[in-house]
């Protein structure tokens, strides 16, 4: 009697251990989701919470059943129990990252991209994150292997039973995943995806079997700036070149800011007000383009002047734009509200010569907020002390400020005047908010005296699709006839979409005079087009200093000419979806190796970069500006030469 309610005792313990696997799940939601300002769901109704109790705890009681007293328990449940509790860990910093629960589309990319997913996702870990994702998987696995004890060794024929019915069980959900089609649409983001596992496997194998290297996982080693005669210190002295501060905006859209659209609400007032109180100082570029879709392949243009399709031992030895501010003897720095700790971006950038001051969200202690990124607001509050430091001084400063508030998922402005019902009006909100931090940076130049020596630059790494009806319209077509369209959604992209971006420029009428700068010419270049790759060239100009490495772009200080071509390459060297975009005065060509065709799409205005689309094919007016390409630019040589194979640019001298 004494020995059956010992045996009872013991079987309801192992019960009762299995409560730890729900409960431990409740408190990390309570934590991680359902506290934050930005949960969508109330606690759940506790019936339903209950009820869930009772599920999780019948189906991990049915899996260690199978395994029950058998030796292979040792094996299986770890294999099941240790990805379960990494996932679970995986969602709540999805979680405190994104603001949003993780869907299907989070999990093929973490498949698809494994390096680039779990850098992302480590960026800015703190010790209790690490705590978390090690403890709660042993947590999991104490209570399995505890509730697996068995007293005595079943007989062969009832483990034999377990196993195969256990490998059944298992079976099903392997099988529906492997080949069920399955196209899964997040309702926070454009991107469908294909989440079935032959899917993603075929491609994560076909990446890495064609040898993928990151040249932003190698640290640089950057050719060296030869000094430049030094500036007077003298405040009463003029200096001999400008100060320069470059504004790097994350994912901004023409068509949503008032400089360059109309979005019919103040969602750039700071911008708006800045360029209208000085019409002859200030140039909106009206056709600007990034030469790339991707945050680390746009910056090689911005900060290297160079294409992210040049060869690699050139992008990892160009000069940063800073070192050569530091060959003139001028104040330099680098403020982001985004961490550069993922994809070794500190190592590609920073380490070999990095500016004097030096503040990512993490470096300043920033909140994450959206993605892995800070608040802007916080980050232009450095960006103010440091050109309060350069201005007492009397130096002239060359520097950065990077924003992220419109990185998705959007951090958006609190107060704005418009309801945030959708994407878009998130959206808009996180413009309003980078425009706010804009406009504290620019009146700390004006109050220490410094905005009429100082040139500003604001450029956008990328454009970005919104979510919503209208920019959904095209899809349809493109799931049935370019599905490779949505295969890495815009890192692999350069539709035309992703490729349109702003740029700004100030050029303060003391330097325009002292320089020469024709202000007609500036002004006519405003409408042509224009390249991430240009803002280098234009700079060294402003400073009168020779390239070390010649750039792929041209000053903005002189005509451009009218049939000008500019480059947008697809941020991937991986041969699979390796493409360019040509851009030209009314015509874009877009070429990518796993598409079907290529696509031409005629330019009638911002409308035709609103949303992705099916292009046309290819008429004879694209190929002659393939040939042209070929001529001109030798990174879009090299990679038209690669796609000839594809699509047989029949008299295209890509070879």
């Amino acid at each position: 009697m004494a020995q059956r309610a010992e045996d009872k005792t013991g079987r309801l313990a192992r019960i009762g251990a299995l409560l730890l696997i729900p409960l431990t799940i409740l408190i990390g939601d309570f934590e991680f989701r359902w506290v934050q300002e930005h949960a969508r769901e109330p606690i759940v109704f506790w019936p339903w919470f209950l009820g869930s109790v009772g599920l999780s705890v019948a189906l991990w009681w049915g899996l260690v059943s199978l395994v029950k007293g058998s030796r292979l328990r040792w094996i299986l449940l770890p294999l099941v129990v240790v990805p379960l509790g990494v996932l679970i860990v995986a969602s709540w910093r999805f979680r405190t990252l994104r603001h949003y629960d993780p869907a299907a589309t989070v999990v093929a990319f973490l498949l698809e991209e494994p390096l680039y997913a779990i850098e992302l996702a480590m960026a800015g870990v703190s010790p209790g994150w690490l705590a978390a994702l090690i403890l709660l998987p042993i947590v999991w696995l104490a209570a399995a292997l505890y509730s697996a004890i068995d007293d005595a060794e079943p007989e062969a024929p009832r483990r034999n039973r377990r196993l195969i019915a256990g490998a059944a069980v298992l079976s099903v959900p392997l099988v529906v995943w492997t080949t069920w089609p399955s196209v899964v649409e997040n309702p926070w983001t454009p991107y469908p995806t294909d989440i079935r596992l032959l899917k993603v496997g075929e491609q994560g194998v076909s990446f890495y079997a064609q040898g993928v290297s990151s040249i932003m996982m190698r640290p640089a080693e950057r050719t060296e700036v030869p000094p430049v005669a030094s500036e007077p210190n003298d405040p009463n002295e003029p200096s001999e070149r400008p100060s320069v501060l470059l504004i790097l905006a994350e994912s901004v859209r023409n068509d949503r800011t008032q400089l360059w659209g109309e979005p019919g609400r103040a969602t750039t007032p700071a911008m708006a007000g800045f360029a209208q109180r000085r019409p002859d100082e200030v140039f909106a570029f009206q056709r600007h383009t990034a030469n790339a879709a991707a945050t680390l392949a746009s910056g090689m243009g911005l900060l290297l002047g160079k294409h992210y399709a040049a060869p690699a031992d050139v992008l990892r030895s160009a000069p940063v734009i800073w070192q050569y501010a530091q060959a003139a003897e001028m104040e330099t720095f680098l403020v982001s509200a985004q961490p550069w700790g993922w994809a070794n971006l500190t190592g590609f950038y920073i380490d070999h010569q990095p500016p004097d001051a030096f503040w990512d969200a993490e470096a300043l202690g920033l909140e994450v907020v959206n993605d892995a990124g800070g608040d802007d607001l916080e980050a232009a509050d450095k960006v103010v002390e440091l050109i309060g430091d350069a201005s007492a001084k009397a130096e002239p400063f060359f520097g950065i400020f990077q924003l992220n508030a419109t990185h998705f998922p959007y951090h958006a402005l609190d107060d704005v005047s418009w309801p945030i019902e959708g994407s878009v009006d998130r959206y808009d909100a996180a413009m309003a908010r980078s425009d706010a931090a804009v406009g504290k940076v620019l009146d700390a130049l004006e109050e220490k005296g410094r905005l009429d020596s100082t040139v500003v630059i604001f450029v956008s790494d990328h454009a970005i699709e919104l979510n919503e009806a209208k920019y959904r319209a095209g899809h349809k077509a493109l799931r049935r006839d370019e599905p490779a369209m949505f295969q890495g959604a815009r890192v692999s992209s350069c539709e035309p979409v992703y490729a349109r971006t702003p740029m700004l420029m100030y050029v303060p009428k003391e330097w325009q005079q002292r320089l020469g700068v024709d202000r007609g010419v500036l002004a006519a270049n405003t409408g042509k087009l224009s390249s991430h790759v240009d803002i280098l060239p234009t700079v060294l100009e402003l400073w009168s200093m020779p390239p070390v490495v010649e750039p792929d772009g041209q000053s903005l200080l002189h005509p451009a000419p009218d049939d000008r071509l500019t480059y947008c390459f697809t941020a991937s060297r991986v041969p699979e979806v390796r493409g360019v975009a040509i851009h030209a005065a009314d015509r874009y060509v877009y070429l990518r190796k796993n598409l079907n065709r290529p696509h031409a799409f005629d330019v009638e205005g911002l409308e035709s970069f609103e949303s992705r689309r099916m292009g046309e094919p290819l008429e004879a007016r694209d190929e002659a500006l393939i040939e042209r390409a070929c001529r001109e630019s030798s990174a879009a040589r090299e990679v038209l030469g690669e796609l000839d194979e594809k699509f047989g640019l029949a008299g295209v001298p890509c070879e």
